[in-house]
């Protein structure tokens, strides 16, 4: 059962909230500190561990990923913020990952990174819980997205990526550490995964 608190937004109004994390998803320590709240009424709210000084995401506002997905942009639009994000995720994968090969993205929004690493050579593949994104993808870039659950997802043995990329992803995930050996058990022997996180510091 998750507790509540007052907390003040930036205004000076306080608020009730409640409180669905309980325990730190790595260590599950119970010293939980409220540390940073962000978005729209401030209903994005990290809570800061004690023990293991990670910064847990509580999911109090529920795990319906269609509030992130709310407008299509075309991964055709340079210009546009979303793009702009992947563009500069791909950068960063160009940067250090020199062999080309076969790649993953979970959560892969409207599949910038996809249509970036595609026009390189890369064979691409992306995975979203949002149909209508999943098939807007295929549709205006031929690349093929799995309507999944990342977390129930059963990865067949042939069919495995030389790199799996996750963009502000994890921290919304309830289990962590399953999600880690789900990312494993995507890679290859020698594969990399590429992890973003917001920087809340």
């Amino acid at each position: 059962v998750g507790s509540e608190m007052c907390i003040r937004d930036r205004i000076g109004r306080s608020r009730r909230v409640g409180r669905m994390i309980q325990n730190c998803r790595v260590c599950n320590s119970k010293n939980l500190k409220l540390y940073f709240v962000d978005g729209y009424e401030g209903r994005l709210k990290y809570y800061r561990c004690a023990q293991c000084k990670l910064l847990n995401y509580d999911l109090d506002f529920g795990l319906d990923q269609s509030q992130y997905t709310a407008n299509f942009e075309s991964a055709d639009m340079p210009d546009c913020k979303t793009n702009r994000k992947g563009t500069q995720t791909y950068r960063f994968i160009k940067q250090h990952i020199t062999n080309i090969g076969r790649m993953m993205e979970i959560g892969c929004g409207n599949g910038r990174v996809l249509y970036l690493a595609k026009a390189d050579g890369w064979y691409v593949e992306g995975m979203e819980l949002s149909a209508e994104f999943a098939n807007a993808i295929r549709a205006e870039q031929g690349i093929e997205v799995h309507v999944a659950d990342f977390l129930k997802y059963s990865v067949p043995e042939d069919q495995k990526f030389d790199l799996v990329v996750l963009r502000h992803v994890l921290e919304h995930l309830p289990h962590s550490i399953y999600a880690m050996r789900q990312i494993k058990a995507l890679l290859n022997n020698g594969g990399y995964a590429v992890l973003e996180f917001p920087n809340n510091e």
